[in-house]
């Protein structure tokens, strides 16, 4: 099929686009308005689009010709193929949008120029959890991001950032987007809420159609409308990406250092590659040489989560000289009441089977403070061990304010929320901290973390 820039290069619809002048060429936009009307594709006009393609020699309806996939037997040509958020929507739609925010004029009712420090102070503040793997990143160097800052950015920073720099107009039309990726990349996927997330996305588009130009509405802005019928048909986004993909095509083309007879290099590594392996597996005695080799010479990823077989693993970090008498007197007694006379040692982090939990004062540059156990969520104060027992303490906090929602859909809310840091604790057994979801905090401001915004998403569950 016609490239999703094309004429007709949709890959779910019959929708052809129109091609404007743009810059000194030209490119393809969607009208948002006859969106829904356009019929949808399938098998049966695929086939025939095919046919007509086939025997006048010219593309018909964006069908180029004739595909070796279409000759697996259980492979639907249209319903198997879905459409890739990587590239489609974080680095298609999300770097539009930075390209309007950042690189337009100051005239323009979008422009965040003005804002431009504002924007990158609160981002440089910002001390996401080790689960977002990157702290972000200047926003003019935009042009510089990979995919999955793209996607941080959207799910855990954009909210707290643009809250108070975007105008209410805009905050509002991006709060659809927003919303709409944390419902379909978090772990449980309500299929009652997917009719509304696919209304939500198709107000985008036409919003954005109104609210920036109509050059911005290119083959990502209208992939969106078809997000939710991809999820129906083929899962979660995130079973069905390219992410997972990501570091292995970085490991492929480092290993490439030819300009010419590209594919003849990689075939000559990989089939080398290929045979240590299996050499290597064939070893029954176990060595350093052997593991080393069976865990890193493999051309493979290593995005993986880490599979314990039922084990735990329990590791504290190091240990912090606090004297007890300088913790809050109630505090001191209910640990008193937990572990008796023994001492109590207090450490920095703990490890529980490979998942980093720290104090919420640590000044690194992740924070991996904030939990939610069951219905409790509270910032990690102490990490505590006597002699027969290690646990946290976690100080409480209370809902503010209801979620942030887009005014047309307030039952469809976003995982954020305003919260009040409070001066009460609850304690979490070594036993609990395996039932441990972390959260993403941000302080409204540095002076006063009195008030703060945690989001209820997590993504430890992604491209795994």
């Amino acid at each position: 099929m016609k490239s999703s820039s094309g004429i007709s290069g949709c890959l779910k619809c019959l929708h052809k686009g129109q091609s404007v002048p743009y810059g000194n060429g030209h490119h393809v936009i969607y009208s948002p308005y006859i969106i829904l009307w356009k019929p949808l594709r399938n098998k049966k006009n695929y086939l025939q689009h095919l046919a007509k393609t086939n025997s006048s020699k010219k593309i018909f309806e964006g069908v180029k010709g004739n595909c070796l996939l279409s000759k697996l037997k259980f492979y639907d040509i249209i319903r198997s193929s879905n459409i890739d958020m990587m590239h489609s929507i974080f680095l298609g739609v999300m770097k539009t949008l930075f390209k309007y925010w950042f690189s337009s004029t100051l005239d323009r009712p979008y422009c965040l120029k003005s804002s431009i420090d504002l924007i990158n102070k609160k981002l440089l503040e910002c001390r996401p959890p080790n689960s977002v793997a990157q702290t972000p990143r200047l926003v003019q160097d935009y042009g510089n991001w990979r995919a999955h800052e793209f996607l941080n950015f959207l799910l855990f920073f954009s909210l707290p950032v643009f809250k108070e720099t975007m105008t209410s107009k805009y905050f509002n039309h991006f709060l659809l987007l927003i919303i709409s990726l944390e419902k379909l990349l978090s772990k449980k996927i309500k299929r009652i809420e997917l009719n509304l997330i696919n209304s939500m996305l198709i107000k985008f588009v036409v919003e954005a159609d109104i609210l920036y130009d109509k050059d911005i509405c290119t083959s990502g802005f209208h992939e969106l409308t078809h997000l939710v019928s991809c999820t129906f048909e083929l899962g979660p986004m995130n079973d069905v990406c390219c992410f997972a993909f990501e570091e292995l095509n970085r490991k492929i083309t480092r290993s490439i250092k030819g300009h010419d007879l590209v594919g003849a290099e990689f075939l000559k590594l990989w089939s080398v590659s290929l045979i240590f392996s299996l050499k290597i597996n064939s070893y029954t005695e176990e060595n350093q040489f052997v593991t080393f080799m069976r865990d890193y010479f493999s051309i493979k990823s290593s995005n993986l989560k880490m599979n314990n077989n039922g084990k735990v693993f329990l590791r504290l970090g190091k240990v912090i000289n606090l004297d007890m008498n300088t913790i809050n007197k109630p505090l001191r007694i209910n640990i008193h009441k937990l572990v008796g006379e023994e001492e109590v040692y207090f450490y920095d982090r703990i490890h529980m089977n490979k998942i980093l939990y720290t104090r919420g004062n640590n000044e690194s540059k992740f924070n991996n403070s904030v939990v939610r156990l069951d219905e409790k969520i509270g910032i990690i104060e102490f990490i505590c061990k006597s002699k027969d027992s290690i646990f946290l303490i976690a100080r409480n906090t209370r809902k503010k304010s209801s979620n942030f929602f887009n005014d047309f859909f307030k039952e469809t809310p976003s995982f954020f929320s305003e919260f009040y840091i409070m001066n009460s604790f609850f304690f979490i057994q070594h036993t609990e901290i395996h039932q441990l979801k972390k959260l993403f905090l941000f302080y409204h401001e540095k002076s006063d973390q009195s008030l703060c915004l945690i989001s209820n998403l997590s993504t430890n569950h992604l491209f795994s």
